[in-house]
């Protein structure tokens, strides 16, 4: 799917006009790129958004902490395994990080679902927020 219709899409179902911002438009309609891993699922859109604003930073660390109760320590690698499970929801990084600290991936995810928040919401309003402060300094 090509950049910019992924993107219009996006802002189309939050009601927002990429037409709006020509300069921007323009430049992503001249780049054609293309995003192969993406289909027409624009949920990934706000899975980048959250990973970008880092909005699950304060989940890990308290995932971290009810985890090391039970005598788990994550060190760095783990806790940005954690994250990027939080951010993207892949179960293969569940998976590698439950077999790393030697526990159930099912007890894990307990323990995740427990101590974790949805943050795609707060992800796209930071976004639209972002968005209409940069057409506004484009229009002046």
């Amino acid at each position: 799917m090509q950049l910019y219709i992924f993107l219009e899409k996006f802002l189309n179902q939050y009601g927002i006009s990429l037409e709006g911002s020509s300069y921007i438009s323009d430049k992503l309609k001249n780049k054609n790129i293309q995003l192969e891993f993406i289909d027409d699922d624009i949920s990934i859109f706000s899975k980048i958004l959250t990973d970008t604003y880092n909005l699950n930073a304060k989940d890990v660390k308290i995932i971290s902490g009810s985890l090391n109760k039970k005598g788990i320590i994550l060190g760095r690698m783990e806790k940005q395994i954690l994250k990027k499970y939080l951010d993207y929801n892949n179960n293969e990084d569940l998976i590698r990080l439950s077999q790393i600290v030697n526990i159930d991936s099912q007890v894990l995810n307990d323990i995740i679902n427990i101590n974790c928040n949805d943050h795609s919401k707060e992800a796209i309003e930071c976004f639209i927020t972002a968005w209409n402060e940069a057409k506004k300094k484009m229009i002046l």
